[in-house]
């Protein structure tokens, strides 16, 4: 299958996205930008553009939280929101073990951008080539998912903002006590 069968396939596929905020085990994220100017992904030039995710704000459920492409599920998105810049997404993180570990993981930077999921709609894209360089332009696409990284397609436009869900040193000595004794499985509740 060449570049752009596979773009056009419909399968699944990854670009950064930014976390805006993390409080009471929500996180709020930047998650596509919209832009006129392309970005280059390994020559493939890509860009979305405003509203090619609005589809999904009706159904903001359909949206995963993930720790990692292929990880754990730790949250479910809450609230989609189709802004002008970009689409937004509200979501509320779960209370397991690999969700703490996913929001521990953000507040050390050690996951430091998000990166979304996606379908394109083969129907609303539009797909050239110039050179060896492959030009897309997605006018829709289905969200599916946002994931924490170390580092994402667009690494360096997405980074995570903040991180406040632990509030004082000691709940973060606390919280990394408890993460250490999970993973050694040692730990008494």
């Amino acid at each position: 299958m060449n570049r752009i069968e596979q773009i056009r396939s419909g399968a699944v596929q990854f670009r950064a996205a930014g976390i805006e905020d993390v409080a009471d085990h929500e996180i709020y994220v930047r998650a596509v930008p919209y832009s006129e100017e392309y970005t280059d992904i390994g020559g493939i030039m890509e860009r979305f553009m405003p509203g090619a995710f609005s589809a999904v704000t009706s159904a903001p459920h359909r949206v995963s939280i993930f720790h990692d492409h292929g990880g754990p599920l730790v949250g479910r998105a809450t609230e989609v929101e189709d802004k002008a810049d970009a689409v937004y997404v509200r979501a509320k993180i779960s209370r397991t073990p690999a969700a703490e570990e996913f929001l521990m993981l953000i507040a050390d930077g050690v996951l430091r951008d998000m990166s979304v999921e996606f379908r394109a709609d083969r129907d609303s894209m539009k797909v050239s080539q110039k050179g060896d360089a492959l030009y897309v332009t997605h006018h829709k696409a289905h969200l599916t998912g946002v994931a924490a990284v170390p580092e994402a397609a667009y690494s360096g436009q997405t980074p995570i903002l903040s991180a406040r869900d632990l509030k004082s040193a000691k709940e973060v000595e606390e919280a990394r006590a408890w993460l250490e004794a999970y993973r050694n499985r040692s730990f008494t509740a």
